[in-house]
Parts: structure tokens; sequence; C-alpha cells
């Protein structure tokens, strides 16, 4: 049976831009164990529900043709607009039908793909396709993904799995098999030399909108959205809001600390930097600086006195509003609609910003983080 839950053209998007990309060690690894069992020549990889091509494209420097294999057309197209690997081909087919003749393929992978396959059919085209000694490596990610940031980790950790608990009712029995570690398929596996590797532990950093774009791309998501759309926007955005409230340096109360508890930089580290640039720039006055990571705004008011303009840059609304407040300094002042409009270009030719004035913008988070 073929399994058509990653069709849409939006979901596959979604795929190609959050999904993780396998890590270079599990390819190694992968690599290594094919040199030890057959050796080289590696001619040719094929990559069974390829999707938008991330494992597919881990592979190419190491074989001379790799194939990815997908039932969707909108998964390939994304797969195929990623330039700089002429080696992959990608085609639109089944992992139980391959359109390879007998004994032509080195090495079969198969990237969190593995439990939508018919089990029986899959084992015997993949015995039928490898060559004598070639090899079949399947992946997947464990389903204990931990989240670190300061000290809420464990709160981001607990947003997470409750997204997850209220996907439950839309988790296919195919999904269940991939969180056993597919230990039913690796049984059935009929080679008799197999090995499996378990507890690979991958680090990434991620940021909120990714991780949230990672979620989104889950089959039970899109089946959770496909029974109540509204519903289902409403928990992504929820997550996401309760996401990013749980980061430091996010909520009033702590910003007003930050402001009144936080050491500022000395006048005399001011004076240095000021020295520094004079000796470098030479040119005055000074037009404008950018205190990015601003926080509420202790040094952006002390650098302030000696430029035109200054543009303090944060994440933190709470911590721009405190910032705002003390905002004192004579060139000082709260940027204009048109300034905010132009909040995620950094030039000064496109800031537009006004003689003497201070402007404190919100970071976009996708073009910061």
């Amino acid at each position: 049976m073929t399994y058509r839950l990653f069709e849409e053209k939006h979901h596959a998007s979604i795929y190609q831009r959050y999904r993780f990309v396998p890590p270079e060690e599990i390819r190694d690894i992968i690599l290594h164990y094919l040199e030890r069992k057959k050796g080289q020549p590696h001619v040719l990889a094929v990559d069974l529900g390829c999707g938008t091509g991330q494992n597919s494209r881990l592979l190419a420097p190491h074989f001379q043709e790799v194939v990815g294999i997908d039932i969707s057309e909108c998964q390939l197209e994304e797969a195929r607009a990623v330039a700089g690997f002429n080696n992959i081909t990608y085609r639109k087919g089944t992992a139980e039908e391959l359109p390879f003749p007998d004994g032509s393929v080195d090495l079969l992978t198969a990237a969190s793909a593995a439990h939508w396959f018919d089990q029986q059919r899959f084992l015997l085209e993949a015995g039928r396709v490898l060559k004598p000694c070639g090899c079949l490596a399947l992946l997947g990610f464990a389903d204990n993904i931990r989240l670190h940031y300061g000290s809420c980790g464990d709160r981001l950790t607990d947003i997470y799995d409750e997204f997850k608990k209220v996907l439950l009712p839309y988790t296919s029995t195919q999904v269940a098999v991939a969180n056993t570690k597919l230990q039913d398929l690796y049984a059935a596996i009929p080679f008799p030399d197999k090995e499996r590797i378990e507890c690979i532990p991958l680090k990434q950093q991620i940021s909120v909108r990714n991780i949230v774009g990672f979620i989104e791309s889950f089959s039970m998501y899109q089946a959770f959205q496909r029974a109540e759309p509204d519903a289902a926007t409403a928990l992504l955005q929820r997550t996401h809001d309760s996401g990013m409230a749980n980061r430091p340096f996010e909520g009033k109360e702590h910003a007003t600390s930050y402001w009144k508890y936080r050491v500022s930089p000395s006048s005399q580290l001011i004076e240095e930097v000021m020295s520094f640039l004079k000796k470098k720039r030479g040119v005055q006055p000074f037009d404008l600086a950018v205190d990015v990571g601003c926080g509420s705004g202790q040094g952006t008011m002390l650098l302030a006195p000696h430029f035109s303009s200054m543009v303090g840059t944060d994440v933190s609304p709470a911590q721009l509003e405190v910032a705002l407040e003390h905002a004192t300094a004579p060139n000082t002042s709260e940027p204009t609609p048109e300034e905010r409009r132009r909040r995620v270009d950094w030039t000064g030719d496109n800031l537009c910003l006004g003689p003497n004035s201070v402007a404190l913008y919100k970071q976009s988070y996708d073009s910061i983080r």
C-alpha cells in the first residue's frame, strides 16, 4: 500500500525548509559500513522516500550517481529546485517497485521513511536490486527531543511534549511503527550480516520558529489540519507564542530588573571604543551606530551622544519597551512607522533615520536568530 500524506505543495515547502538533515556522523557510519562490506567503487545510491532531498544531497559527494525516489511530485519539485548537485536525479515511484535492474545498486537508504513501506514487498525488492555485498541503511530520529535554553529548557520541552499529546488522535499506525525504531522491520531483514546502532546523540541549534516549522511538517499535524484547520492553526501559533514567552529576557519584570541592576559599560570603555573608531575611521562626525542585542538600552544610551543617529536592536519587545521608557538622551526618539517598516534592513541607506535620533527596533526573528 502506498501512503500519500505528503502530497500538497505547501507541505512540501515546509518539509524542505524545516526538516532536519541527517547528521554527517550517520552518513559516515553508513559509508564506513559500505566500504567494509563491499568496497569501491561506489557507483549508485538510491534514497527511498527521499522527500525534498536532504539525505540524497548528503550522499551525493560519495557516489557517481544518486537517485531519489518519492511518491510525491511536490516533494520532488522542491528537491529538484536545490541547485549544485549534478549527479542527483529524482524520480516518482515507490519503494516496492524500483526502476532498476537486478544487482545494480550499491546502497539503498531510507531516512525517516521506511515505516511507510510495505515490509514484505520492500525487502523482496531490496534483495533484487542490491549488488552482491550491497548495503541497506534505514535511519530515523527517535522521538525523545529535549530542548535547552538557559534555565527554561525543561519548560520548552514540556511545551513540545504538550503539542505532541494533542496530535495523538491523529497519529497513524505507521508513525507508531517508526516510534518503535522499526524493530519488526529490522527483525525481518533476511540478510545474514546486519548491525543495529542506537542512541546517536544529535545536538543542533534551532530557533523557536524552526522547531515549530519542524512540528508543522509532521504527518499527524497535517492530518489534524485537514480535520480541524482553525484548531490546528491556533495550536501552532499558541506553541510558538509559548516558546517565545519562555525564553530569558522576554518578560517585562525581567526587563525592568535588567535595566535596574545590569552593570552598564563604563565611561572609560566607551571612550576606548570611540578612540579606536576615530583612529581607524578618522572621518567625523560619525553618522550611524547600531547596538545589536541592546537589551534595555544601557550601552545604546552611552553611545548616543557620539553619533548623529543610533539604532538599538533586540529580539525582546519587553526589553525594548523598557529601553524606550529610559530613552532620555538629547538625540533619542522612538522610530517612526516608516522606520519600523524598515526594521529588517540594517544598512544606513535603508533605515531612513532622521537626524539626531535613537531608534529601538524589535529584530525580525527569521532574519536574526
